[in-house]
């Protein structure tokens, strides 16, 4: 997601990270934001930080 301000573009944007819950039929096809970072801060993150971050949620699982 570009951030205009920044006035670099796409590359100078930042990330969001998502989850939609598929399985569940109480929360079926609800999305949730589960991370919004900087470029400039993270160029990636790892999948057990998402995995932890999914742990904070047990009603998702």
């Amino acid at each position: 997601m570009a951030i205009k301000s920044k006035g670099k573009g796409k590359g100078g944007g930042a990330r969001v990270i998502t989850y939609e819950v598929l399985a569940k039929e109480s929360h079926r096809g609800d999305i949730y934001l589960l991370l919004l970072y900087d470029k400039e801060e993270a160029s990636n993150f790892k999948d057990n930080v998402i995995r932890d971050i999914l742990k904070e949620f047990p009603e998702l699982q």
